[in-house]
């Protein structure tokens, strides 16, 4: 019931299948995940970031956004993923009322960290990391995985512990931050498993944006069992199609939207998509006509 204790597990099962797929097509092995995210995990203990420490994610889809949440995962420490999508202001009041001790940026949302309030620079001013490439005074990713020992994190975590803060949408007033369980989501890993018959052999794909729990989860959820994850770092239909035929994707969350314009692309009847085998929609009403065309397709 603990997100991070399957690394060891699959390192030993798959040890050389793909566990993630880059937006660049280079695949990461469960052996190779599972180091890569301790080294992450190892390298952020140095830094101070422990059991309950909260961590900002303010960035696009990679494979090392999810290599971040494992090993947050793996330390006990709180994943706040942030809609990049959001004005200054939001940003900033989220990260303050989650009270993040350090915070990891693509190089295109670096700037903003100057700009944060002084209470939330303060917290975070020798934590500011960096997917790809330096960006001022702030840490690359590499950096922290090249001084990071590949060895599991030895913290007792309770299935209770928080894994992840979800932040409402503030419709009827301000933000609250959802405070999401190890358990919860690992419970719910089972049951989607179950429901939906997925195993170690599928390959997903789920181009929404992580910092909505549906399309990180199910991704995490595929490298959970031992399967594959395909991570793009956008959604476009004709790049989601082509991906499908050339991966053999067999599963994906997709939100009604991108199911109409996957099934109104006109490069859906020159790709193979006979390997999908589950498609599973939320977040709005799927529309009758689309659930038609996509069966159909």
């Amino acid at each position: 019931m603990i997100l991070g204790r399957s690394l060891a597990r699959n390192a030993r099962l798959y040890p050389d299948r793909a566990a993630i797929i880059g937006a660049d097509g280079q695949a990461v092995t469960h052996a190779g995940f599972a180091a890569r995210v301790w080294r992450i995990a190892d390298a952020l203990a140095r830094q101070g970031i422990r059991k309950d420490s909260r961590v900002a994610l303010l960035a696009r889809n990679s494979a090392d956004y999810l290599a971040v949440h494992f090993a947050l995962a793996s330390l006990g420490a709180w994943t706040v993923a942030i809609n990049y999508a959001l004005k200054l202001p939001d940003i900033d009041f989220r990260l303050n009322h989650a009270e993040v001790d350090a915070i990891f940026v693509s190089p295109e949302f670096a700037p903003l960290v100057s700009d944060f309030s002084a209470a939330v620079r303060g917290r975070i001013a020798s934590r500011v990391f960096v997917f790809d490439g330096l960006r001022g005074g702030a840490v690359s990713l590499e950096e922290l995985v090249a001084s990071g020992k590949p060895v599991a994190p030895d913290v007792l975590i309770s299935p209770e512990d928080t894994l992840y803060v979800g932040y409402t949408s503030g419709t009827t007033g301000t933000p609250k931050g959802a405070l999401v369980s190890h358990r919860a989501i690992v419970v719910g890993f089972l049951y989607k498993a179950l429901a939906f018959g997925l195993t170690e052999r599928d390959i997903t794909i789920n181009p929404g944006p992580y910092w909505h729990s549906a399309p990180r989860d199910f991704a995490a959820l595929a490298i959970y069992l031992g399967g594959t994850a395909v991570v793009p770092d956008r959604f476009d239909a004709g790049q989601f199609l082509a991906d499908v035929e050339r991966h053999r994707i067999t599963n994906t969350f997709l939100v009604p939207t991108m199911l109409q314009r996957i099934v109104e692309s006109d490069a859906l009847a020159s790709r193979d998509v006979s390997s999908l085998r589950t498609i599973i929609s939320g977040g709005a009403p799927l529309p009758t006509a689309v659930k038609e065309k996509v069966l159909k397709a």
